[in-house]
């Protein structure tokens, strides 16, 4: 079985893959992982919505209004992480992110989900599990507005 860099990209995404691997070692398959794929229609999909602001109404938090060139965001990033080595304290966004941020990347689950029965969850309930996660763990504060916004 062939799978693409990121295999997943959010806790519901990393279980998902954990019990197709498992499925697959049941079944003596093989799993490889390639490069990054970014043309797949359902993952150019999802990217749109949370472009049009998804990830916003699922948190409560308004997206913001505007772009910023890359070169400003990378400056941005670069004094951020110099004043949290200093404060002891993380960024608020760091160099990884804005790089990271600046890749589309999307992959096509079609051969996991045809050979191994991969579950594929909505991405409004994969984006609403990640924010509760991030939540759960410190990593945001926006998690109880998820809980609003879902019911």
């Amino acid at each position: 079985l062939f799978t693409e860099k990121p295999v997943a990209t959010d806790a519901t995404g990393i279980r998902q893959v954990l019990a197709a691997y498992d499925e697959a070692n049941k079944r003596n398959v093989c799993v490889v992982a390639g490069t990054q794929r970014r043309h797949m229609a359902r993952y150019l999909e999802a990217m749109k919505h949370v472009q049009d602001g998804l990830l916003g109404e699922i948190t409560g938090v308004r997206p913001p209004r505007f772009k910023i060139p890359y070169a400003v965001a990378w400056l941005a990033a670069a004094g951020m992480e110099g004043a949290a080595r200093l404060s002891r304290r993380p960024p608020r966004v760091s160099l990884t992110a804005v790089r990271m941020a600046r890749k589309r990347m999307f992959f096509s689950p079609a051969k996991a989900v045809r050979e191994l029965g991969l579950p594929q969850t909505d991405v409004r309930e994969a984006l609403r599990d990640a924010v509760e996660w991030f939540g759960a763990h410190g990593y945001t504060r926006v998690a109880p507005a998820v809980k609003m916004a879902a019911s």
